[in-house]
């Protein structure tokens, strides 16, 4: 399975607009179903596999992590959140937002911390986008302390 995974993702992340639309269009949703049938070979391949991948393979397969009850799915996501690349780090934001991964606090006070690097700079959407995590993650954070504290 990791293989056709990795030939639609591989397919998908070259940069040409007709390529773009397919992914949007199909592709995404092919290699989801794809990756929805991964056994554990197929996420040990995926996780073996990602430092030779580039950036938008990379951006395309965050793209792809739909559940977030699903800890290969986190692991994959957490695998590449250390990126210096704007582009992967900004839809792994996307993702986050759209999706409640459990992520430990101390992993996202780094995210936040990260977010502060790149915000003074973003274009307004992602400055939005990067404002929707940092509150979200505070808001669970304060609720997660309140929690433990009764």
């Amino acid at each position: 399975m990791f293989k056709k995974y990795d030939e639609i993702i591989s397919k998908c992340s070259i940069d040409d607009p007709e390529i773009i639309n397919y992914w949007y269009e199909v592709g995404c949703n092919d290699a989801i179903d794809i990756l929805y049938k991964f056994n554990k070979k197929d996420w040990q391949d995926l996780m073996n596999n990602l430092s030779s991948k580039s950036n938008q393979w990379k951006t395309c397969m965050v793209y792809t992590l739909c559940n977030p009850n699903d800890v290969n799915q986190l692991n994959a996501l957490l695998a590449v959140i250390n990126t210096n690349d704007y582009d992967l780090f900004r839809m792994i934001i996307n993702i986050l937002n759209a999706r409640n991964f459990n992520i430990s606090i101390n992993t996202k006070l780094k995210i936040i911390k990260k977010i502060y690097k790149y915000i003074e700079y973003a274009p307004v959407y992602d400055r939005d986008l990067f404002i929707e995590y940092y509150n979200k993650t505070i808001e669970n954070i304060k609720s997660s302390n309140t929690t433990k504290n009764h």
